[in-house]
């Protein structure tokens, strides 16, 4: 079971290397972990009354939101020169913690600076979802759990408003009326101004395709309130089926105190439908005016107690349930979709899969536990057991940390792919004995039914079955008369499946 997973591993490694090749030359930031740094960024945040918060102009906002969509994109390369002359520094952290890698955007201390936030892009992701702390020092600790869900959840992006929400005395045009924060809402309230980079931010990540799910972090000090009072940024009465809603519930499994303002029948006052990212995310057509129709199924507002946003793990248990990662079932040797065969070796890709558990599920409800062999945070490799019937099986896997995500795969007799190792030994006869190794060929029916050809010309194969010492590997012998002289392209097919093709040399 070595070398396939070893193969896989090398495969991976060889693409980041690619890919890393001539990155930008990014200034590296050097903190102990993400909280730290957002515990930096905290403290240079302005109090409320410091009117330090001042309006970009409207140019700016759209340069900003270029920005962050370039960084977004991967390409640093073309968004580094734009961030100075906005102010602002692009800057690499790598988490000592975690090994994860984010682009940070943090603006340049200076008698200038406009007090517009800073803003974490993670270079790999997991769940297409942003968590935004519009309110920063008001809703105490909204920022550092910002932080602790986007590395938990293996989220997309991390924004952080850069001023108090009551640092300036000047009235928003947006979302006009009391604030229980202030008195009335301000400019420097970045949850309810459209003319600040928040929202530049924001409406760069409506631009992806898909558009992610953004999470806006609120605190709520007021009695009458339970732990979590959860709203999709519209006050419209949903089904239960909506994602604001199934998250209630599992909430409520996890006994937290919480309420919907989606869900008809439950008192809630703290809806967020003046969120001018919500309404964005729920397509108004003017977001500091007016209020959303119809929920997006993009927006979740989030109060809570001061208790959750120190210890947010429900939060992240119900969204670890309700997010689950996408799982890709491939055939370990050739990493084809597809068909898979009964005695073969699967790899699952995806994400929160360390040490998962791997149960089979087949149409008649039978299960099986299957067999691991590796089950890292990004794969599982495993063995797909004999008496797996033929149809649909659904794939369930369970991680320690409470992930757990399915994929559907269909079983056939043969589903025939190779790995790209063998051996090459020359006989005494003069022919060219190559010892292939694969999996989900063994179920062929007679040996005849086994063809291979080597530049077109076929070649005998004299052996394709189990191989003896590792459940699920396969071994085919093919012998190659004359030797070959020169690189060839081996093909195998088992009947009229074809399996990959491999280069073999002399």
């Amino acid at each position: 079971m070595k070398a396939p997973r070893t193969l896989c591993w090398l495969v991976f490694g060889l693409l980041s290397i690619l890919q890393a090749q001539n990155p930008p030359a990014l200034a590296e930031l050097s903190f102990p972990s993400l909280a730290a740094l957002i515990t930096d960024v905290k403290a240079a945040i302005p109090r409320s009354g410091t009117e330090a918060f001042r309006e970009p102009p409207e140019a700016d906002r759209v340069a900003f939101q270029r920005l962050v969509r370039l960084l977004f994109d991967g390409n640093e390369a073309d968004a580094l020169p734009l961030a100075a002359p906005l102010g602002y520094r692009l800057s690499r952290f790598t988490d000592p913690q975690t090994s994860l890698v984010y682009l940070v955007l943090r603006e340049v201390a200076s008698p200038t600076a406009r007090s517009q936030g800073t803003f974490i892009v993670a270079q790999s992701w997991w769940r297409n979802v942003i968590f935004e702390a519009p309110h920063p020092l008001y809703d105490l600790n909204t920022e550092n759990e910002g932080g602790t869900m986007l590395v938990a959840l293996r989220g997309r992006a991390l924004y952080i408003a850069g001023a108090h929400r009551c640092a300036n005395q000047q009235s928003t045009l947006c979302s006009q009326g009391r604030d229980a924060a202030c008195d009335y809402y301000r400019v420097s309230d970045s949850g309810h101004n459209t003319a600040a980079f928040f929202q530049s931010a924001h409406l760069a990540a409506l631009q992806l395709s898909p558009a992610p799910l953004t999470v806006s972090l609120h605190g709520n000090a007021t009695s009458a309130v339970p732990e979590v009072d959860l709203s999709d940024g519209t006050l419209n009465a949903a089904s239960g089926t909506t994602l604001v809603n199934r998250l209630r519930s599992a909430l409520v499994r996890r006994n937290v105190g919480v309420v919907s303002c989606n869900l008809a029948g439950e008192n809630s006052t703290l809806c967020g439908d003046t969120n001018v990212q919500g309404r964005a995310s729920n397509n108004s057509p003017d977001a500091c005016l007016r209020g959303a129709v119809a929920a997006s199924g993009q927006f979740v507002h989030i109060e809570q107690k001061i208790g959750i946003r120190n210890a947010p793990q429900p939060l992240i248990d119900a969204f670890r349930e309700q997010l689950p990662v996408a799982a890709t079932a491939v055939n370990a040797a050739s990493f084809a979709t597809g068909s898979f065969a009964p005695a073969s070796l699967v790899t699952i890709f995806g994400g929160d899969l360390r040490a998962a558990r791997v149960t089979l599920t087949a149409a008649t409800g039978q299960t099986w536990v299957a067999s691991t062999s590796f089950a890292g945070d990004t794969q599982v490799n495993f063995y797909l057991p004999a008496d797996v019937p033929l149809g649909t099986v659904r794939v369930t896997l369970d991680s320690p940390n409470g992930a757990s995500t399915t994929a559907s795969i269909t079983v056939v007799l043969v589903a025939p792919g190779l790995f790209n190792v063998y051996q090459s030994l020359l006989g005494s006869d003069g022919a060219q004995y190559l010892v292939l190794y694969g999996t989900g060929l063994r179920g062929r029916s007679s040996l005849a039914d086994v063809t291979a050809t080597v530049d077109g010309r076929a070649a005998r194969v004299d052996y394709a079955g189990a191989q003896p010492e590792f459940p699920g590997l396969d071994q085919v012998n093919v012998r190659v008369d004359p030797p070959l002289t020169v690189p060839a392209t081996l093909r195998l097919q088992v009947g009229a499946i074809a399996a990959n093709s491999l280069v073999i040399t002399p």
